[in-house]
Formats: structure tokens, C-alpha cells, sequence
């Protein structure tokens, strides 16, 4: 029909498409064009949409990977300790000291490698919060109201843990 000969006389709707997404077409030139061109321009609208609704998704995040790329996120786990040192002797006159650990990148230790009871050597902690590691009641020689000093403490990238066997 007559459209093949509106085709090779310079009309591209795909051309206008882009045109017409891009801002640089006005309403009343689309309102000038002929049905047939119209329709042609439908047509290409159509074929856009489903080029964008089938590699959308990826074309998205492929520009948000560029503009904002992936954070890596560490592992974290926290532990709760109590000093070994305290718990073993009867009469101590210090509060008995316990805490937090923020272990980080766990996944870098060998599974189920934390149980409760066991002690650790660690090597390479820093303290999580500047706070002052003496209980309010430390220095109260009353044994019947002894507080207890909490110490937050994290991991580093370089932190070693070694089991201590109570064999020895």
C-alpha cells in the first residue's frame, strides 16, 4: 500500500520516536501527521516499549552499578564474654569484667569456631566506644554490691584468634 512509498520518502518513525522522547517534537506537529504515519509511529512507540520492558531492568541497574557502585558489607556478629580471670578466683575484689565483641568478617573463621566456655587468645582488638572500663563500685570495698564493667571492644581486618586449650 502507500506505505512503502511514505517509508522510502524520508519519514522514519523509529527517528521521530526518539524525537518525540527526547522533547524535541510539539504536540501540534504530531496533531499535523497523517493516520498512516501515525500508525508508523505506534508502531515504533510499541517496539520501544517492549525493547525497554525486556532489558529495562538490566540497563537500570547497570547505570546504578556505574553511578553508585555496590557497598561491600562486612559479616558481623556480636559475642558476649565474661573474664576468665574473675570467674576463676572467689574472692576478688574487683567487679567482674564483662563485654561485647563485634566480630567482623566471620565468615574468614572456621565454622561453629566460637562455643561457649571455650577461651580465645585475640590479638588486635580496639575498643568500640571511648567509655571508662571501671564500674562505679570498683572502688567500693563492699563485697555485698559489686558492680559490673562493661567493655565494648571490635575486631580489626588483622584481629588473630587462637583457642587456649585448659589442658595445660
Amino acid at each position: 500500500k502507500g506505505g512503502d512509498g511514505e517509508e522510502g520518502s524520508g519519514f522514519d518513525a523509529d527517528e521521530l520516536c526518539e524525537d518525540v522522547i527526547e522533547g524535541d517534537v510539539l504536540p501540534n506537529e504530531l496533531q499535523a501527521l497523517p493516520v498512516d504515519r501515525l500508525a508508523q509511529l505506534r508502531q515504533a512507540v510499541q517496539r520501544r516499549y517492549e525493547s525497554f520492558r525486556s532489558t529495562g531492568a538490566e540497563e537500570l541497574q547497570k547505570t546504578l552499578n556505574m553511578r553508585v557502585p555496590i557497598r561491600r558489607t562486612r559479616n558481623t556478629q556480636v559475642l558476649s564474654f565474661r573474664d576468665f580471670h574473675h570467674s576463676s578466683s572467689k574472692h576478688s575484689s574487683r567487679p567482674p569484667l564483662v563485654g561485647q565483641i563485634s566480630v567482623q568478617d566471620l565468615s574468614r573463621l572456621p565454622e561453629d569456631f566460637f562455643k561457649a566456655g571455650v577461651r580465645y587468645w585475640v590479638e588486635n582488638l580496639q575498643p568500640q566506644r571511648n567509655v571508662r572500663w571501671e564500674s562505679s563500685s570498683s572502688h567500693s570495698h563492699s563485697t555485698s554490691r559489686i558492680g559490673s564493667c562493661e567493655v565494648p571492644l571490635t575486631t580489626r581486618r588483622d584481629t588473630r584468634w587462637t583457642v587456649i586449650s585448659l589442658d595445660a
